[in-house]
């Protein structure tokens, strides 16, 4: 579909016409689940899951050795890089459970005859992935525009990882998969910003404290001595939600174009070739 036709009330839902883009590889010729694929589904999850780990232990074990101020554990969750993080490990879990799924259901002899089915599992990982997506992106774009250059606290490497290359392989997945995508949806990932914005201020104003004893999460989240600079902060995010979809579309819009030119034309004479990619 075009550009023009996203700006319509119903790409708002996450509907899909084709459900066979939910589960097959943007890159495969045929109808059935490549093991390869399956494979790059499990590595995704553990990485994401691993980086998980590796930021929790990371808090658990500065604390241990007096390197943070006393403070509650789970003060990890009050980080929007967590909410990403997240995002990212719920929408990894359910692109492999449904390639699994698929994968267990075809028959070795008729392959060929797999039928993809419309359900709503595949509306629920569409959201999750939207906000998976979206959200690490802008994340990306956010850390090191507001945050790292502002605060200059410790610094490690794995936020390179957390902050950086989480948002790096999602778009990476994004691009080896599939999934259909709507101009749109924006607006969930606008909502989430909002919520968290949101957050942090109730946070601020029950006394609540960063990991490092500060009075903020952020420090351009400030709502005490900046309150001004934080509404600007989340009128922002805004910004960067909405450019962060724009590039997830076009890429999206390349992705099937490529597909078109270089893939289908060679298959479409084939027994069973993919006809779902629609370039107008």
């Amino acid at each position: 579909m075009g550009w023009k036709d996203q700006f319509q009330w119903r790409k708002l839902k996450f509907s899909y016409e084709h459900p066979e883009q939910m589960v097959l590889c943007q890159w495969q010729t045929d109808v059935s689940t490549p093991t390869c694929y399956l494979l790059f589904r499990m590595v995704f999850l553990t990485f994401y899951l691993g980086i998980w780990y590796a930021g929790v232990r990371m808090v658990n074990i500065s604390i241990s050795c007096n390197c943070l101020p006393s403070i509650n554990k789970g003060s990890i969750f009050l980080y929007y890089t967590t909410w990403s993080e997240l995002f990212c490990c719920v929408a990894s879990a359910s692109s492999l459970l449904i390639t699994v799924t698929q994968y267990v259901m075809e028959d070795e002899e008729e392959v060929k005859k797999s039928v993809f089915e419309c359900r709503t599992w595949f509306k629920i990982h569409l959201v999750f992935y939207t906000l998976a997506l979206d959200s690490s992106v802008a994340l990306a774009f956010g850390y090191f525009g507001y945050v790292y250059y502002n605060e200059r606290r410790y610094y490690r490497g794995i936020s390179y990882v957390l902050h950086l290359w989480t948002g790096v392989l999602m778009l990476l997945d994004f691009m080896l998969s599939s999934l259909p995508t709507n101009l749109l949806h924006f607006y969930l990932t606008l909502s989430i910003s909002l919520l968290y914005g949101l957050f942090s201020w109730v946070y601020y104003i029950v006394g609540g404290k960063d990991y490092l004893g500060e009075k903020y999460l952020y420090e351009i989240l400030n709502w005490e001595d900046t309150p001004w600079t934080a509404i600007f902060a989340i009128l922002g995010t805004f910004l960067f939600f909405v450019a962060v979809r724009v590039i997830v579309f076009a890429m999206s819009r390349l992705r099937d174009v490529v597909y078109h030119k270089y893939y289908y034309s060679v298959t479409e004479e084939s027994v069973n070739p993919r006809n779902f990619v629609v370039v107008s």
